[in-house]
């Protein structure tokens, strides 16, 4: 049985819980189905600093 492709969205550039939470809705309302995440990237800030 064949899986059906999926795609996702790594948004890199994101600040805040605010704009990280609008970013996410956004990606859902474009057919996204998965988030990536890099929580390895310790010069980065994630939505979780704010």
């Amino acid at each position: 049985m064949a899986r059906p492709f999926r795609f996702g969205v790594n948004p890199t550039a994101v600040s805040g819980r605010p704009r990280w939470a609008d970013t996410c809705r956004r990606a859902e309302q474009l057919g996204y189905d998965v988030i990536l995440v890099n929580a390895a990237n310790k010069r980065s800030r994630t939505a979780y600093d704010h």
